[in-house]
């Protein structure tokens, strides 16, 4: 499974996430919303294992998604959907069934003020099994 095909179905999960109301996502390198709330996403590609006799070689990353909400309403809001985030991609959850896997769940870090924001990051661990 190629590095693209990997994020394509990292994003198409992500897309199917509905959240009322609608709160907009931002792809990495992809004009989007700048109004909050809103979710921005990076794609973080982890280094792939050496393979040994018999093992398939793997490869981990983080899709970080920050939820982003204006500095007025608390942290809150932000939890919400950052919980809404995690509960997207269980650890039970199977992409290409079974290549990308989720084997830790995901978890909202610390939030911090960025001016007239509210930034939380949440980052969503997977493992991918490679071709051979």
């Amino acid at each position: 499974m190629a590095e693209q095909d990997v994020i394509n179905a990292l994003m198409t999960r992500l897309a199917a996430l509905t959240l009322s109301p609608v709160v907009p996502v931002v792809y990495e390198n992809v004009r989007g919303a700048t109004t909050a709330p809103r979710i921005e996403v990076q794609m973080f590609l982890g280094p792939t294992t050496s393979p040994e006799f018999g093992v398939k070689r793997e490869q981990s990353g983080i899709m970080q998604c920050t939820v982003v909400v204006p500095t007025a309403v608390g942290i809150v809001q932000a939890h919400t959907i950052a919980a809404s985030l995690i509960a997207h991609f269980p650890v039970s959850l199977r992409l290409y069934s079974p290549q990308i896997r989720f084997t830790q769940p995901g978890y909202a870090g610390t939030g911090f003020p960025d001016g007239d924001e509210y930034r939380l990051p949440v980052s969503i661990r997977y493992t991918v099994t490679l071709e051979e």
